[in-house]
């Protein structure tokens, strides 16, 4: 789905992202309109994350705060705006994303913030302190 909470592993996920390359792309091959949530699915996943405030976040895309502080980029989109307000309504512990394709480990406030690489992955263990 697009987005959700799995309650067992205390896991929220937030799909899509703007593409910042799409004027070199081709619609409907390797761009699509859709990519972003709609702002009613934003306001509804919004809503699901500050209800059920997840131990752990996982996103395509990170928050404002990320891309500004710690990759350079300035220019404001949806999905890092709606990233932000959850951030700012609840701190996880653990936020993992990876639309960046670069390697980034930083813990702010008291959340850890990693960045995976191109097929990179990270096991975490139901129950396990991070």
């Amino acid at each position: 789905g697009d987005y959700g909470y799995n309650s067992r592993m205390n896991l929220f996920w937030f799909s899509g992202a703007d593409s910042i390359d799409k004027k070199y792309r081709t619609i409907g091959r390797s761009w699509w309109p859709d990519e972003e949530l709609s702002m009613s699915e934003c306001h509804n996943a919004i809503q699901l994350y500050e209800d059920v405030k997840p131990r752990i976040m996982l996103s395509h895309d990170c928050p404002d705060f990320i891309t500004r502080n710690y990759f350079g980029y300035k220019e404001l989109n949806k999905t890092r705006m709606v990233l932000q307000a959850m951030l700012d309504s609840h701190k996880p512990e653990i936020w993992i994303f990876g639309h960046h394709h670069r390697k980034f480990s930083e813990s702010i406030d008291s959340t850890l913030f990693m960045c995976l690489r191109e097929l990179e992955y990270f096991d975490i263990s139901i129950g396990e302190q991070i």
